[in-house]
């Protein structure tokens, strides 16, 4: 059975390409997740709960973060994340989120 020569140079081709971008897509600094695991019958207040620092984080401009549900598997799972460069940025970050809920609630957030 014989190949094309452009069937075969693509075959040596895509592996070197996709070999070489591959490092473009490495992260070089920390992940700092929070996994929160929620009782069904206390689903509804956490969502409340979770909404209101959600806006007081945004208004008072606390840390960034991203957070993401279970759809598939395990339920009642919510997980907070963001990314950080170093250790120092995870102390910033948090700061910055613990300023802004004094900011909005007062020290009672504390």
């Amino acid at each position: 059975m014989k190949q094309s020569p452009i069937a075969l140079g693509s075959a040596l081709v895509l592996p070197l390409v996709c070999a070489e971008l591959a490092p473009a897509q490495t992260y070089e600094g920390y992940l700092d997740v929070l996994t929160c695991k929620v009782k069904p019958e206390k689903g509804g207040a956490f969502d409340a709960v979770a909404k209101k620092m959600a806006d007081a984080n945004r208004r008072y401009n606390g840390d960034m973060f991203l957070v993401s549900q279970v759809e598939y598997g395990e339920q009642n799972t919510v997980i907070f994340s963001i990314g950080r460069e170093n250790y120092a940025a995870i102390d910033k970050g948090s700061a910055a989120f613990e300023s802004a809920m004094k900011e909005a609630y007062g020290l009672a957030a504390a």
